[in-house]
């Protein structure tokens, strides 16, 4: 792949946890940096959770292997792209280590 085929922009948040003064986990996302990206839509689906209809869209994002996308995790870290956040599903390693495939889940209710 070459550096053209990353023509997107995504950012990367890692997770920090805190408890609040009741007693709860309270969770905050803190930008780290942005990494340019080749974005692969999925296909979306809908399903009702809880008595609200949720839509959910997939996609692909490779970037290129450094020290903090190596270190992608599905817990302390997500994806801000296209102005929605997305969830990590995955994170695997490509081309003996020159990319990385990040698998990600944006949600609308």
């Amino acid at each position: 792949m070459s550096a053209g085929k990353l023509d997107r922009i995504i950012g990367i948040e890692v997770c920090s946890t805190a408890n609040d003064t009741y007693g709860g986990q309270v969770h905050t996302w803190t930008p780290v940096r942005n990494e340019f990206a080749n974005y692969y839509p999925g296909t979306g689906s809908e399903r009702r959770i809880a008595l609200q209809e949720v839509a959910e869209l997939a996609a692909t994002f490779t970037v290129r292997f450094n020290a903090l996308t190596s270190a992608l995790g599905p817990q302390t870290h997500r994806l801000t792209f296209d102005g929605s956040n997305w969830d990590i599903a995955s994170v695997v390693e490509k081309k003996r280590g020159a990319y990385i495939e990040i698998l990600a889940r944006r949600r609308t209710s």
